[in-house]
């Protein structure tokens, strides 16, 4: 199971890939608006994941993304 946590820009560099950041996070570290950010969700680029009736995503989705290992 996942951890759900809200990382600083900074310390996104050190999650486990397995763990869940929120929207406000995925923006700071893709550079994009979080209406970019749910037209990747739409569009496929981007997968989500509901954690009650927040949205979280995978720190590995994001580094994919953005051609990080």
């Amino acid at each position: 199971m996942a951890i759900v946590i809200t990382p600083s820009a900074e310390q996104f560099s050190r999650l486990d890939g397995n763990a869940l950041v929120d929207i406000h996070t995925t923006c700071a570290v893709i550079g994009k608006s979080r209406n970019s950010v749910y037209r990747m969700f739409q569009s496929g680029d981007l997968a989500q994941v509901k954690v009650g009736n927040s949205t979280r995503i995978r720190v590995a989705d994001i580094r994919r993304l953005i051609g990080v290992k």
